[in-house]
Order: C-alpha cells, then sequence, then structure tokens
C-alpha cells in the first residue's frame, strides 16, 4: 500500500512540479532533463541555444533573489533587522511572517532557477600543466573537437573517477584555462568537501576558485546565506561536495544545486541531470 502512495506522489504532484523554463526578466531559457548526463548535449540545438555558464546561472539565482527580496519587504525587513541585531525578541515572529509571505512568492516561474541542480558549462579537470605540476583545472566551455570526441569520454569508462578526456581536450583545457582557475592537485585534496557556514564558503580555495567573478561569488553567498532563513532543515548551512579520487586526465561538470547540493561535480555514473539553455546572442 505505501509503495503505491510513494509511487503516487511522484507521478501526480512532483514530476508535474518540474521546471522547464527559465524566465527572468527580458532572458528566457529552457531547461533540459535526461537520465545521463550525456544526453543532455543531445537536448538542444548548438545553432540558436547555449549551455549556461556557471557564472551565468549565479547570476539569473540572483536576479531571481533580488525579486524576492523585493516582492516580500518582510523578508527584507527581517534581514535587515538580522544583520543591525535589532529586535532580536522578535526576530522568530517577523521570520514565520516573512516564510508564509514566500511560499506563496516562490511558486512563481522566475524561482524555477533555484529549484533544479543545473549542470553547467564548466569542468573541473585533473591534469598535468606545462610546469609539470598536477593541478585542477576549472575550464568553461566545450573542450571537445566534434560530438564523436566528447561521446567517447561520457560513454567510456563509468566510473566515480568522472569522465576521461583526451589528450587534444586535456591539451585546449591547459592552454586555454586562466591562470585564475587553476590549483595544485595538493592544495585541492587538503581542502575538503562537506558542510560550510557562509563565510567558509566564500572563502573555500575550490568552490571560490571555479569562479572568476569574486563580487559575484560574494552576491551569490549572501542569496544562499538569506534563502536559509526561509528553511526548517540545515540552517546556515552550505554543504559542497569534493571528490578525491580523480585520476590524471579524468574530470566534471560542475553542477549547482542548494543546500546538501549547493556546489556537485556529477559524474557519468550518476543518475538523473539537468541543463539550462540560453538563446545565443547572434
Amino acid at each position: 500500500m505505501l509503495k503505491q502512495k510513494i509511487i503516487a506522489l511522484e507521478e501526480n504532484y512532483f514530476k508535474l512540479k518540474r521546471p522547464i523554463k527559465i524566465k527572468i526578466k527580458s532572458i528566457n531559457g529552457r531547461i533540459i532533463y535526461s537520465k545521463f548526463p550525456m544526453d543532455l548535449f543531445y537536448k538542444y540545438n548548438k545553432k540558436t541555444e547555449k549551455i549556461a555558464t556557471l557564472e551565468e546561472v549565479i547570476h539569473l539565482r540572483i536576479k531571481a533573489f533580488k525579486s524576492l527580496m523585493k516582492n516580500v519587504p518582510e523578508l527584507k525587513k527581517v534581514v535587515s533587522n538580522i544583520e543591525k541585531n535589532h529586535n532580536s525578541r522578535n526576530i522568530e515572529k517577523l521570520l514565520n511572517v516573512a516564510r508564509t509571505k514566500s511560499i506563496k512568492e516562490l511558486e512563481k516561474e522566475i524561482y524555477s532557477i533555484w529549484k533544479i541542480r543545473p549542470t553547467t558549462s564548466v569542468h573541473m579537470v585533473r591534469a598535468i600543466d606545462v610546469d609539470g605540476i598536477d593541478k585542477i583545472f576549472f575550464y568553461n566551455g566545450n573542450p571537445f573537437d566534434n560530438e564523436e570526441d566528447m561521446t567517447k569520454s561520457f560513454t567510456g569508462e563509468l566510473s566515480d573517477g568522472g569522465i576521461r578526456y583526451n589528450q587534444k581536450a586535456i591539451r585546449k583545457i591547459i592552454k586555454e584555462t586562466p591562470r585564475s582557475c587553476k590549483m595544485s592537485h595538493k592544495d585541492y585534496l587538503s581542502a575538503k568537501g562537506g558542510n560550510f557556514s557562509g563565510i567558509d564558503w566564500l572563502n573555500h580555495p575550490i568552490f571560490s576558485k571555479s569562479i572568476q567573478n569574486k563580487k559575484l561569488f560574494e552576491k551569490y553567498v549572501y542569496s544562499l546565506q538569506v534563502l536559509n532563513l526561509l528553511d526548517f532543515y540545515h540552517q546556515g548551512k552550505h554543504s559542497g561536495w569534493r571528490p578525491g579520487e580523480m585520476k590524471i586526465n579524468y574530470g566534471r561538470l560542475i553542477s549547482l544545486g542548494y543546500k546538501g547540493e549547493a556546489f556537485y561535480p556529477s559524474n557519468n555514473s550518476t543518475l538523473d541531470h539537468c541543463m539550462i539553455v540560453l538563446a545565443k546572442k547572434i
């Protein structure tokens, strides 16, 4: 009986609630889904659409967050009071009002960007740099020359070690990744994954290294902190996964979720993935 109820909840509600559109001011996009990450790359028009970058996802999330703060002034007020440590006795009462008002507001399409864990165009790859040092590269773009090479990488070795990149892709990643988006593998391993406060998240060597625009990253972490006030679970904490088993010339695409999936480098052996595709500027 309970098994049937579990299926019913999935079929009659959760599946129907999956966002399929991104509409934030003048920006329109689609959310595509697939069982395996590889299949995402065949579900959009490469001539007219592009995969959203990690920074584009963050930028869109911040825009949606600003809309929430504008449309729910009670939330803006309680956040200001907390920051100033004012009316501490009434904080929970004010916060409950803000939570109630936010529930209805968050049903709007503009907040779809926060309700998914999209795979971005940023690859986190381990390789030997030209100086001979074992490093982690945060490469934004498509390092593969053609779809055949990409397919071989994604479908070749299904393991938790990530995706194996061919030599052409590795050379491109090494050549085109900015210095600010590299770190030694030794430093990478010493930076642990897990649960973090806002300031620890902001200063984390891996999460911060994956984003070049530091001011944008600060705004994003602030958004995460404020949105945490609306939750009853895991308050004030953000989770990031730091996979330690990546071999040389292997890597993963970075996904951005929320709460327990705030930084999630997915691989080709995990299930249920999505991606935001935006119109190309012609």
